[in-house]
């Protein structure tokens, strides 16, 4: 009896190492192999865009971010950058005031992104065509509405812009940066290649205004842990695939120091056991009418990196006490050896080629740390979230 419990023990924790590493090196190679023809360019129909940016104590930033904002090659009469003042200084109102940009006001109790969404959709007209979100810190390249524009007038109603590294000054911004591009690669470029719907990051995306305003005062996304994550299942549940404009950058801060990337991460994975609890078997349901939702399902079995060296390293230690012990174990440690020989190898294919120089080399010998740091994140992210976890943004470009 001890032996087959340990064998399943096993066999369950291996089947898990295997899947993580094959879906990761599957989308990698998919991402980095396959040529997706780009949306054509059209000047047909140029839509209203409201370009919506949340700025929840943002001082230091705001105000460049809303200059930049304004230098799109889009028709000025055909787009309004909505800057969500909450908590802003006096002054700081004052100069966004001087500029052409809407300033709509908030608080709350306890503020978030979607709660300041969805009280600034309740004041703005219904003439807006697309939604774009922004996060206080973004630069969007200045063809990024145009290329927003044609993917609507492609048909599609929902768009993720590449997002990418503003800021590369110190060794924890540059492991920030290489998740995010490998999450490019693998999460969204990966899975466009195989006709799956690209997932969602947060900001630099768009989505058809109707549905969108509809999402936001119709439903409790605004008490959610992760409106970006809502958004994706609303989407995916309606059935509504999501493109992913990998030409079109959009510049994003990364984390600057260890402590803030612990923060952040404490927050994802908060998301990420919230989300899994919500999600995970409503989307298994769905293999083959929704293989959109069915997928995202999955997706949570792709652990958070933190996580995946958990279970990895408990199903090796496992194994090598089966080993010692005689249980006879069905699992070898050649098995976990594969394992994270491919594990890696998707990480190598999805980071493009400007990660390949010293500082990045630099940057990833203080990963022992980084990932201690993670799985510290872990213990509070099984915590109900009480407030609003902030990650302060303060870097220039």
């Amino acid at each position: 009896m001890v032996i087959t419990v340990f064998n399943v023990l096993l066999v369950v924790i291996g089947a898990w190492v295997a899947f993580n590493a094959a879906y990761l090196l599957i989308f990698a190679l998919a991402g980095r192999l396959i040529r997706r023809k780009s949306v054509p360019e059209t000047c047909v129909r140029q839509r209203k865009i409201a370009v919506l940016i949340p700025a929840y104590r943002e001082d230091g930033i705001i105000v460049q971010t809303a200059q930049k904002a304004l230098q799109q090659d889009y028709p000025a009469d055909k787009y309004d950058v909505v800057i969500i003042a909450d908590s802003l200084q006096t002054d700081t109102l004052k100069r966004l005031h001087q500029l052409p940009v809407r300033v709509e006001e908030v608080s709350f109790p306890v503020s978030t992104k979607a709660r300041a969404i969805q009280a600034t959709l309740r004041r703005l007209p219904d003439t807006y065509d697309i939604a774009f979100i922004l996060d206080a810190d973004n630069v969007m390249e200045n063809h990024c509405l145009r290329r927003v524009n044609d993917c609507f007038q492609a048909g599609f109603r929902a768009v993720q812009c590449r997002r990418v590294a503003k800021n590369l000054n110190t060794a924890t911004a540059w492991l920030d940066a290489a998740s995010e591009e490998i999450n490019n690669c693998i999460y969204r470029e990966g899975h466009r290649s195989l006709g799956l719907s690209s997932a969602l990051i947060g900001s630099g995306m768009g989505f058809d205004y109707a549905w969108f305003k509809q999402l936001f005062l119709t439903t409790d996304i605004a008490e959610s842990v992760g409106e970006d994550r809502e958004i994706a299942f609303a989407l995916l549940q309606d059935q509504m695939k999501t493109e992913f404009l990998g030409d079109v950058r959009v510049y994003d801060e990364k984390v600057q120091n260890r402590q803030v990337l612990q923060k952040q991460r404490t927050r994802w994975l908060h998301a990420y056991f919230h989300y899994f609890g919500k999600h995970f078997f409503k989307g298994l349901r769905h293999p083959i009418g929704n293989i959109d939702y069915f997928n995202i399902s999955l997706q949570y079995l792709v652990l958070p990196r933190s996580l995946f060296v958990m279970l990895f390293v408990k199903g090796l230690l496992l194994t090598l006490i089966g080993q010692w012990m005689a249980l006879s174990p069905m699992l070898g440690v050649s098995f976990y050896a594969i394992a994270a020989i491919s594990y890696a190898a998707a990480q190598i294919i999805a980071l493009p080629a400007y990660f390949y120089n010293k500082e990045f080399a630099s940057a990833v010998m203080t990963l022992p740390g980084v990932v201690l740091r993670m799985l510290l994140a872990t213990v509070p992210a099984f915590k109900k979230q009480q407030q609003f976890i902030h990650t302060p943004k303060n870097y220039q470009a």
